[in-house]
């Protein structure tokens, strides 16, 4: 398969600020190509070489960004779906207002601009879509059931996609990353932790993974790897426990047993 990195080419990439979508964008932008970043915020500062875009995730948001946005859009080349925060708090006492905006931020708003660019690309014969899932929509966090559930819809959604483009020159990757070292937790919105004492246990647990994991540029470095390698499929990237361990323990003894090894090392039993 060719590489499906092309000097020159348009490229956007959502939640280019900071974290992934940073170094994404910038490991991109050093490749030669014509990155376009997004953010919620207009002037927020971005990797140099990378054109600010605003994009709000709501499903308004993105539908006036997808009419705004027509021209740039029907150049783009490779689309890095990577906008998006987390929930965390038992899901009795997820609001729904937060329960919407989950799964619009990281479902339905990354499957509407791959569905956007899909078209064009196709009739070029050319171009990669890149939905950042998680590992989290295979191997649930507790305490993030609206966050999962968002992560295993795109993640479904790519998928069909990848099915759908078959023999259509346009490469789809689910890109699910692991624990990364990005200050993700402190972006994450904590709610209802009160009302179950293990929650706050395994908040502890879940920030320390998050700082002892690899630096966001070892993520850049996958993605890139998957884009010069030119083919569709699901792309695992994080520490070797994650990466590796969890499915082969999914393989090994099937989802029951699996929940129970997550709820023991969670120690949601305790």
């Amino acid at each position: 398969m060719a590489s499906t990195i092309r000097k020159g080419a348009r490229v956007l990439v959502t939640g280019a600020r900071s974290g992934l979508g940073r170094a994404f964008a910038a490991a991109l932008a050093a490749e030669g190509l014509r990155v376009a970043g997004t953010t919620r915020r207009t002037g927020a500062p971005l990797p140099e070489g990378v054109e600010p875009l605003r994009l709000d995730c709501s499903a308004d948001g993105v539908e006036a960004f997808v009419s705004e946005n027509a021209a740039f859009l029907d150049e783009v080349e490779i689309l890095v779906n990577n906008a998006g925060a987390g929930v965390f708090g038992p899901l009795a006492a997820v609001g729904p207002e937060a329960l919407r905006e989950q799964m619009e931020s990281l479902a339905l708003a990354p499957l509407r601009l791959a569905q956007r660019v899909f078209e064009p690309m196709r009739a070029q014969g050319r171009g990669a879509i890149v939905n950042v899932s998680s590992l989290a929509a295979e191997f649930p966090i507790p305490f993030m059931a609206p966050y999962n559930a968002a992560k295993a819809a795109l993640s479904q959604g790519t998928r069909s996609l990848m099915l759908e483009a078959r023999g259509s020159g346009v490469r789809v990757i689910d890109f699910q990353p692991g624990d990364f070292n990005t200050g993700f937790n402190t972006a994450m919105e904590r709610t209802g932790e009160g009302t179950d004492g293990r929650s706050a246990r395994v908040w502890g647990m879940v920030e320390r993974h998050l700082q002892a994991g690899p630096p966001p540029e070892a993520a850049a470095a996958a993605l890139l790897k998957a884009l010069r390698r030119g083919r569709s499929g699901t792309v695992r990237c994080g520490g070797w426990v994650q990466v590796c361990g969890g499915p082969l323990a999914r393989r090994l003894f099937g989802d029951a047993i699996l929940r129970r090894l997550i709820a023991r090392y969670y120690r949601l039993d305790a």
